[in-house]
């Protein structure tokens, strides 16, 4: 008996959710820290980390220390996912208020 490949695809998405939703790109590039594995395994942090992806790529011009902060504060969570969601609902608030403030002055 041969099994209808939509049949498979929904066997597929219900047995694995998070694999058939919008992974993060990098959630399959090779050795993932702690922080990385919990996001790409969560599925409202994969959202948050959407989000904040959004936002700062709008404001990429603008320095706002992105690595600093996935190294000091990300990356520092480890696993905790109570850690990982106020770290990435904080760096959306902050982002967001210096997108709202607009690109600094540099009249002096």
């Amino acid at each position: 008996m041969t099994v209808p490949a939509f049949a498979l695809v929904a066997l597929f998405v219900l047995a694995f959710p998070a694999a058939a939703q919008d992974l993060r790109p990098w959630c399959g590039a090779g050795p993932l820290n702690a922080a990385e594995r919990t996001i790409c395994g969560t599925d409202e942090l994969a959202r948050l980390d959407r989000r904040l992806a959004e936002i700062y790529g709008s404001l990429r011009s603008a320095d706002t220390r992105q690595d600093a902060w996935l190294r000091s504060d990300r990356d520092a969570c480890g696993a905790d996912v109570a850690c990982l969601r106020a770290a990435y609902v904080d760096r959306i608030r902050l982002l967001r208020i210096r997108q709202s403030l607009g690109p600094p002055d540099d009249d002096g």
